[in-house]
């Protein structure tokens, strides 16, 4: 060779770690080696599922624990939590770092809200800079009770009527209402 300068590309290559060198000889026989450099190939991305609250649920307590299942074949970097209220307008963002070597674990971020809808998805990265975002959930906070009263003609408490029947007249009003 006569050149200094050699490229090498190994194509196809599994994902995993790779350690390489370069060693060179000259015609006398003298010989130098590079320091070695290790580097990890990772092109499959991380995967996720919503745990907690449960998609379109009702629940009657502000502070949620938002969770997630997260897996990755070589290692979770970060995942962030991301929560918008009914107008779009993002409300929360957390994001959890993860040491390396975690492949499969249970994320859950507690977070308090006001009464409303909310969005919720979390997006994450493995240490190669493949993402995920998980779907969408859908929770409801409601922690007020609902207002019920009786009106006319309503009978009032302690009345002695001579029939077969009682006449009941009640009104309710809650943001939420079931039944």
């Amino acid at each position: 060779y006569t050149t200094s300068v050699r490229t090498i590309n190994w194509t196809v290559l599994a994902n995993g770690d790779y350690t390489y060198n370069v060693t060179v000889v000259d015609r006398v026989s003298f010989q130098n080696t590079t320091s070695s450099r290790a580097i990890r190939l990772d092109t499959f991305a991380p995967n996720g599922t919503l745990i907690a609250p449960t998609n379109n649920s009702f629940v009657n307590n502000a502070t949620q624990n938002y969770t997630a299942n997260l897996t990755d074949n070589l290692g979770l970097k970060n995942a962030t939590l991301n929560i918008y209220n009914s107008s779009n307008a993002l409300v929360n963002q957390t994001t959890t770092t993860f040491g390396s070597g975690v492949v499969n674990t249970l994320v859950g971020t507690v977070v308090t809200l006001v009464d409303g809808v909310y969005n919720w998805f979390y997006n994450f990265f493995d240490y190669s800079g493949n993402s995920f975002v998980t779907s969408n959930g859908t929770v409801v906070i409601d922690t007020v009770i609902p207002l019920v009263q009786f009106v006319s003609p309503t009978e009032t408490s302690g009345t002695y009527l001579a029939r077969n029947y009682i006449l009941v007249n009640a009104t309710a009003s809650d943001t939420n209402l079931a039944n």
